[in-house]
């Protein structure tokens, strides 16, 4: 006796091939049977690009389709590709497969779930049934049988032609089913429950159905909906519209609150204050916007009444709220930058570090790209724009070259851009972002050979300043008297009162100490109105209401002040800050090419050789000598510390 056969045979093996594809298609869908979705009302909205999909198009005019949506509140949205997020992100995936599946329940009544929600049927009598195009191919039985389109029509003993318009067609099961006896019966027969496919007695089976009382009645009710939905006098009508206008109201209430989240961070103001309560002092910016806001909105007015009523709890003003909505928007503005950068491709980093008011050490990362933006006609030139968009802090615990490289990567793996093409770094002068062997550049360029590093030349500018500065000892002694002076004259409000009645229009300033360049408004005062802060300092030294150690140290810093050579100083310090200012704000320009950048510095070393020619020796000296006799003081012999600029002075 042979042994029994362990391999199936070719025909067992398609049979069990074909029972388990069957069994698969019936449980397609099954899942969406138990969600109701909010993609419904979408896919109301998409009728047309939904039919597209499925094949199908629906038996009701295009005017009830209209009313139907006007009165569900359903807008289409146009914008969807150029705001949505990035197409990698698997939560819209996973939406669209949703919105697909549900769209199959709503126009094949065989994924139809067995309880419908009220809703849900006022949605699918909104769309109607749905029939295969006229291109659709019907598949055929095992007996050579379909469906064919000439069943959609009845031809009455008259010889007119009535259109079946309650006859649906299932492309899936490939049978066809009752549209409204299936939503409105409750009586179980096969063109309700589990659809009709005997073609050869179909004809008979169409012409006994559609004159039974059930289906008479079914056709009633279906016909009775469809006019209510489209006059807006369902029973639910009055609690649709209810919900409607409350839905409105807090979309109204939102987007004031994010137009005042939107100001507050545009100019950089805090949100919250001492108090979160509602018309009490210290509340903050945010909550004093909202309570001048409802002083001329009515939305926010009858929100705010609400609250102080106790008519509702949540109101969407507290400090989480704050929070989750400055969350949200940085979201979206971070998206839209990154989706730019992505699309630019290449691009390159500006970092620099500084702790903050915990002692954290903060990184900005700043990233510069080119955006190309198409014009509004084909045969329009692109707009080409150099952006920097700063993209936020990141803490750093190991500021050696090694932890900030690490943190660098960590936030480009993060924010998936490619290191590949990066194509540029943009550093200050420090060794541990610098450095030729160990530095944050030279370990991105062993990743990156094409990442070329150029240092700031603003920073760089700055260093070159402060070390000419700092290695003169006339120089260290100029400035340390223009500070003296500040601190001194800032240090009373008498002694203020006395700069101003003398000084109108310019008033002393304090030094910089981070950018050299910004001393220019430190000097600017003296290199106008030294006569005047002179003269404030002699009636301070003379004015016997003031205390006798501010007498003495006002008439020394006034002695100090009558030298001719620190008149010179002004007009030099004056002349070189005046002009690296302005080649220190036009490096630091988003806009500012490197060959141009050449040209500035170029131009800087040119003005500093020429002090060192005797004309322009000679020139420095002529200025100088003009402000003397503009003080009215003698350069050679200066008057005694108490003698004012009454006595006329001829500078020979």
């Amino acid at each position: 006796m042979s042994a029994p056969r362990k391999k199936l045979s070719g025909a067992a093996f398609r049979k069990k091939r074909r029972l388990q594809e069957e069994d698969t298609s019936k449980m397609a869908g099954s899942l969406n049977r138990f969600f109701k979705p909010d993609p419904v009302l979408k896919a109301v909205s998409e009728t047309k690009e939904n039919r597209e999909a499925v094949d199908v198009e629906p038996h009701s005019s295009t005017s009830t389709t209209t009313v139907g949506e006007h009165s569900l509140g359903i807008e289409s949205d146009t914008n969807t590709e150029e705001e949505s997020s990035p197409k990698s992100s698997s939560s819209s995936s996973s939406e669209d497969e949703n919105a697909k599946s549900t769209l199959a329940d709503l126009f094949d009544p065989a994924d139809w779930p067995e309880m419908l929600t009220s809703s849900l049927k006022e949605t699918i009598v909104l769309k109607g049934p749905a029939k295969p195009k006229e291109h659709f191919a019907f598949p055929k039985d095992a007996s050579k049988r379909r469906f064919t389109s000439t069943h959609y029509r009845r031809r009455l003993g008259n010889g007119e032609v009535h259109v079946r318009k309650w006859l649906s067609y299932s492309p899936r099961l490939d049978k066809i089913f009752c549209f409204c006896c299936k939503l409105f019966t409750t009586t179980k027969m096969s063109l309700t429950t589990g659809g009709y496919n005997d073609w050869k007695n179909l004809s008979q089976c169409l012409a006994t159905h559609e004159v039974s009382p059930s289906h008479l009645t079914a056709m009633g009710n279906w016909t009775e909906l469809l006019t209510r939905l489209g006059s807006g006098t369902t029973i639910d009508h009055s609690y649709q519209r209810l919900l409607a206008t409350e839905t409105q109201h807090w979309q109204n209430v939102l987007q004031r609150l994010v137009a005042i989240v939107q100001y507050l961070g545009k100019q950089c103001l805090a949100f919250r204050g001492s108090s979160d309560t509602l018309y009490s002092e210290n509340n903050g910016n945010y909550l004093k916007l909202v309570e001048m806001m409802a002083t001329f909105d009515s939305v926010m007015q009858s929100h705010l009444k609400k609250i102080q009523n106790s008519e509702i709890h949540q109101h969407y003003l507290g400090k989480d709220i704050q929070n989750e909505l400055i969350g949200l928007i940085s979201k979206e503005i971070r998206r839209r930058i990154l989706r730019l950068l992505k699309d630019a491709k290449y691009y390159s980093i500006i970092l620099d570090c500084t702790p903050d008011i915990t002692l954290v050490e903060q990184m900005t990362m700043v990233f510069r790209f080119v955006s190309v933006k198409q014009g509004d006609s084909p045969t329009a030139n692109p707009e080409i724009h150099i952006e920097e968009r700063f993209l936020g802090f990141l803490p750093v615990h190991n500021s050696s070259g090694e932890g900030l490289t690490e943190a660098i990567l960590n936030e480009l793996e993060m924010l998936k851009i490619p290191l590949s093409d990066m194509r540029g770094q943009g550093y200050d002068n420090g060794s541990n972002m610098k450095g030729k062997h160990s530095g944050v550049q030279k370990r991105i360029m062993d990743l990156n050979s094409r990442a070329f590093y150029v240092p700031c030349s603003a920073h760089s500018l700055n260093l070159v300043v402060n070390d000419a500065a700092m290695c003169c000892r006339d120089a260290s002694t100029f400035f340390g008297i223009l500070q003296k002076i500040y601190v001194f004259l800032s240090g009373s409000t008498n002694r203020w009162d006395v700069l101003k009645k003398h000084v109108s229009k310019l008033t002393v300033k304090p030094l910089s100490d981070t950018r050299w360049s910004s001393r220019i408004d430190a000097i600017r005062p003296f290199r106008f109105h030294v006569g005047e802060v002179y003269d404030t300092l002699i009636e301070i030294g003379g004015d016997m209401n003031f205390a006798a150690l501010a007498r003495i140290e006002a008439s020394s810093l006034a002695k100090e002040l009558n030298k001719f050579k620190f008149l010179c100083l002004i007009i030099l310090w004056f002349n070189i800050l005046s002009r690296i200012n302005s080649v220190s704000k036009v490096l630091q320009s988003q806009s500012i090419y490197l060959p141009d950048v050449v040209e500035l510095l170029e131009s800087i070393k040119t003005i500093f050789q020429s002090y060192r020619t005797d004309d322009g020796f000679e020139d420095l000296l002529k200025e100088a000598g003009e402000l003397a006799v503009e003080m009215e003081i003698d350069p050679v012999f200066p008057p005694q510390v108490h003698q004012t600029r009454k006595k006329k002075v001829v500078f020979v």
